[in-house]
């Protein structure tokens, strides 16, 4: 089925119980927008999507805030490091940021596919019914 993609891919069902052991942080960032905040915003893109304790990430529109990304760590320690590091790394785009505790109450089995990708996929589906 992977071979003849029908199976597109997998998702992780993180099992909330023990996420929520963890140091659980929800951060929100307002963007500050300079001349090179397209290549900024890129760069944060790749970030998140590399780093292994953002567990979740994405641009807001039509709110006081654009962006928000949800990390896990194991200790206090280690998101003071990872904070620290993640501002001072895109301190020319934010322009202010909440940081919030929280705690994981559901986990649902959801693959998300850009728009792109996702009309991609159903074109290659067409020609290969319309073929045979």
């Amino acid at each position: 089925m992977e071979r003849d993609n029908i199976v597109l891919g997998y998702s992780a069902i993180l099992n909330p119980s023990l996420v929520s052991e963890k140091l659980n942080r929800t951060i929100i960032l307002k963007f500050e927008y300079p001349s090179n905040s397209s290549v900024l915003i890129e760069r944060l893109s790749k970030y998140v999507e590399e780093a292994p304790f953002c567990i979740y990430s994405a641009k807001l529109s039509g709110g006081e805030f654009d962006w928000v990304s949800h990390f896990v760590f194991e200790s206090a320690e280690q998101y003071e490091l990872a904070i620290n590091n993640f501002l001072h790394r895109f301190a020319d785009l934010i322009l202010d940021y909440r940081s919030f505790e929280s705690k994981a109450l559901k986990a649902s089995p959801y693959a998300i596919f850009d728009e792109h990708d996702m009309i991609e996929r159903k074109s290659r589906v067409y020609r290969i019914l319309n073929s045979v």
